[in-house]
């Protein structure tokens, strides 16, 4: 994924998570961390995203909330994800990250 992703002209991403990926080590997976943090920019959150995220609810899961309301915040286009069920109640789409690689 990485290479599809140096290939293409994309100066910042919005929202984006790493999933876990547990056939990868610790090591491998702060390498492909530290390249996507050369390659796009990293956006911040702030009070107002937790709050809305406190009090969404539509999930069960804080963190899958919490990533929604960033993805609302930064007016992203997708949430990328290869756990798309946790996000059933976004208002924002989700994809998985090999169909994000085919629209970029």
């Amino acid at each position: 994924m990485e290479q599809k992703i140096r290939q293409q002209e994309t100066e910042r991403l919005k929202s984006w998570k790493v999933s876990e990926e547990k056939y990868r080590s610790v090591e491998e997976r702060k390498s492909l961390l530290r390249n996507l943090c050369e390659l796009f920019e990293v956006e911040g959150i702030d009070k107002a995203q937790i709050l809305e995220a406190l009090a969404n609810e539509r999930f069960s899961d804080f963190e899958d909330c919490l990533q929604m309301e960033c993805t609302i915040a930064f007016r992203a286009d997708y949430i990328v994800t290869r756990n798309c069920d946790d996000f059933k109640g976004s208002r924002i789409p989700c994809i998985e990250p090999e169909e994000f690689c085919k629209l970029i």
